[in-house]
């Protein structure tokens, strides 16, 4: 399968959103990044969020597009 512009954009972007919320010092902390684009063309993002109860980065993302 060949990656199109549309898709290396989401790529880029998501890459952007794990460079912004990485914690270098706590290598605990795994950052998932998840980026969705809407048939409208909105780019929604999410970052897994680790607490008792985890969320998924791709629920976060849907999360942002419902919000």
């Amino acid at each position: 399968m060949k990656l199109n512009k549309q898709d290396l954009e989401l790529i880029n972007i998501a890459t952007q959103v794990l460079d912004n919320n990485m914690d270098l010092y706590d290598d605990r902390n795994i950052l998932v990044a998840c980026v969705a684009r809407a048939k409208s063309g909105q780019i929604y993002k999410g970052v897994n969020i680790k607490t008792s109860h985890s969320i998924c980065a791709e629920q976060v993302a849907i999360g942002q597009a419902l919000a």
